[in-house]
């Protein structure tokens, strides 16, 4: 090796290796944005959370008496991560049951797609509202 070539083998050492991680980098960011987009299905994960957070409103509302919620079909959209809102149908329907109780079902479909997300809870008899007096049964005189 010659006295002025002595440093060449470290920069070429150097240059290749940023070259590789260069490369490491934007192979690494596609398959994050691949997995983001493509992996977890966002349209399905955002249907599903708009009919969590609905049923937790229509759950609210008739757990105690006096409530009531009309049968209803809504068009809303969800918030795609890294896409335009999506339109969608909300539907929401309650039935009495037999112990007093509430059977809510809240369904969401996408406009044009097979995409949807339904839920059905059961809830039980409702409550007096907290502000409410309760009026103690009248059984009569106690024993003496």
């Amino acid at each position: 090796m010659r006295h002025h070539e002595r440093g060449e083998g470290l920069v070429d050492i150097v240059v290749a290796a940023a070259v590789a991680s260069i490369a490491i980098a934007a192979v690494v960011s596609a398959l994050v944005t691949a997995t983001h987009r493509f992996g977890a299905l966002p349209l399905d994960e955002a249907m599903r959370a708009k009919v969590q957070s609905e049923l937790r409103v229509a759950a609210d509302v008739l757990k105690y008496q006096g409530g009531a919620i009309a049968p209803v079909t809504v068009a809303t959209s969800v918030p795609l991560p890294g896409a335009s809102p999506l339109p969608i149908h909300l539907s929401i329907s309650t039935s009495a049951v037999a112990t007093g109780g509430f059977r809510i079902t809240i369904d969401a479909s996408a406009d044009g797609r097979s995409e949807s997300a339904a839920v059905t809870t059961t809830l039980p008899a409702p409550v007096p509202l907290p502000s409410a007096q309760i009026a103690s049964p009248q059984n009569g005189a106690a024993p003496i």
